[in-house]
């Protein structure tokens, strides 16, 4: 299809007008598989714009044209369809999904799909806090992909492995993970991604370290990917939050703030990459941690009118979790006004800021893209926020 061309120059909706073309004559002439196809395409084009109701519609649409669609089209639409779940916050809906996709590909025995679907299932894990069974999913897509050769495969697996385990792996599983990625990356020079990704990999490990140098290192690695062109940018904003959360250490152990200023810096530029991705997820945590900054600048009327906007914007994208957090965030903030107010007036340190923010809890969950999704873990952050503010009174 034409629509599949625009598609891959980016260019969504002229793609989506020759998608919605097809699906016409689908129906017209009763062609259930170019019905099928173009659902399926539409679906497509909207979860990459961002429109998760839009692309459940028809991702729902496309399994309902036919029990069985050929070419792999069912298991990647209930693939699609817990990406979908997942960015909504619907973790174990999300799951159940990506699971329904695994078992399709287990009876037919393909492997390659079997091995995105663990890794996507191991990434359900790690947002429902299971790292148990993300561990396990992320392993054995890693044994699969190692008997395919499959060097893309392999470098995602490895990523993910340092990204989310790497203070819980040994340093001879951690130095022997680096060396395999780095024959990938030496096969795959030219490969843009490979080489992010590698380099992303191994500034992590660095930036786990307890040594000054080798975080500074570190520091530099992040810098140099979030400054290059993206290409991916999911990676980009992995390399941004790193590179925030050292700075905030930075910030924390130096008590410069002009060092503030290059977090803000950041902050900014992940507004506009996910202005341009329609990554409304990102979107909106990047408001809440616009939000936390105005709050460290003391600038507590900015901060809210930033929290605002954001609760908007999460209930306009139906961001169910996030919802609950971003209400609890401003809320808070409501009711401590004059208590914020007091402590503007005792001129809290840059490092008493940090704490009273919570800045650094807002990096890593951004980083590893968890949401508070039940009620325990939410009440409880609120609790831990409540008492930072109250705690300076004393």
């Amino acid at each position: 299809m034409v629509g599949t061309v625009y598609t891959a120059k980016g260019e969504l909706d002229q793609a989506l007008e020759h998608f919605k073309e097809s699906e016409t004559i689908g129906e017209e002439y009763n062609h259930v598989f170019l019905s099928a196809l173009s659902s399926y395409s539409i679906g497509g084009n909207y979860l990459s714009k961002g429109e998760l109701d839009q692309a459940l519609t028809y991702y729902q649409k496309t399994l309902a044209i036919k029990e069985t669609l050929p070419f792999g089209l069912t298991q990647n639409t209930l693939n699609n369809l817990g990406i979908i779940f997942i960015n909504k916050g619907e973790l174990d809906q999300g799951l159940e999904y990506y699971k329904r996709s695994l078992a399709i590909n287990e009876a037919s025995g393909n492997q390659r799909s079997i091995a995105i679907n663990l890794g996507n299932i191991g990434e359900a894990y790690i947002a429902k806090d299971d790292l148990k069974s993300a561990a396990e999913c992320f392993n054995r897509a890693l044994d699969i992909y190692r008997n395919l050769n499959n060097d893309w495969g392999v470098a995602e697996v490895l990523y993910n492995l340092v990204q989310y385990f790497v203070d819980d792996l040994s340093s001879d599983t951690t130095s022997s993970y680096l060396d395999e990625f780095k024959e990938i990356n030496t096969r795959r020079k030219d490969v843009p991604i490979i080489s992010q990704k590698f380099r992303l990999t191994k500034a992590i490990v660095l930036k786990s370290s307890e040594r000054l140098t080798d975080k500074m290192t570190a520091l530099s690695i992040f810098q140099e990917i979030a400054d290059e062109e993206v290409v991916w940018y999911e990676l980009t904003v992995a390399a941004m939050l790193n590179l925030g959360k050292l700075l905030i250490l930075e910030l924390k152990t130096t008590g410069n703030e002009k060092v503030l200023t290059d977090v803000k810096k950041i902050a900014d530029q992940l507004q506009d990459i996910a202005e341009k991705q329609n990554s409304y997820w990102l979107l909106v945590e990047t408001y809440l941690l616009q939000s936390k900054l105005a709050l460290m600048e003391l600038n507590v009327e900015q901060a809210l009118q930033l929290l605002n906007q954001t609760e908007q914007l999460a209930n306009e994208k139906k961001l169910s979790q996030l919802i609950k957090t971003i209400s609890i965030e401003r809320d808070l903030l409501t009711t401590q006004l004059t208590k914020w107010e007091e402590i503007i007036d005792k001129k809290p340190s840059v490092s008493e800021r940090i704490q009273l923010t919570q800045l650094n809890t807002l990096l890593e969950r951004m980083l590893h893209r968890e949401q508070y999704h039940n009620e325990k873990e939410i009440m409880k952050y609120a609790e831990e926020a409540r008492q930072l503010v109250e705690a300076w009174e004393k």
